[in-house]
């Protein structure tokens, strides 16, 4: 048995999206493997946290980024959309 999620009209105008993004989603990835932050390096958890809460400022569903200082490990980000009162994200960035 076969379930369509989605039709197939909405599968390809969300392949056209990110085809158009390919670039900048291949760039803002490669800035973020770029920005080494080994576990402890605060320094480099502060670096990958001001490109994730700058990308996160763009996004219009996004009404607050907040910094979060964790003594020894560098920050975290917390992100909240506009129209819950929940965390929408929260944790460390692991890229290997």
């Amino acid at each position: 048995m076969t379930h369509n999620l989605i039709s197939a009209d909405l599968a390809h105008h969300i392949e056209e999206f990110f085809q158009a993004q390919q670039r900048d989603i291949e760039a803002f990835t490669r800035a973020l493997v770029e920005a080494e932050s080994p576990s402890g390096d605060g320094a480099g958890s502060r670096a990958i946290v001001a490109l994730l809460a700058e990308r996160a400022g763009q996004l219009s569903h996004i009404e607050s980024c907040e910094r979060v200082d964790v003594p020894g490990f560098g920050q975290h980000l917390v992100s909240a959309p506009g129209d819950a009162k929940v965390i929408a994200s929260m944790g460390q960035v692991f890229l290997t």
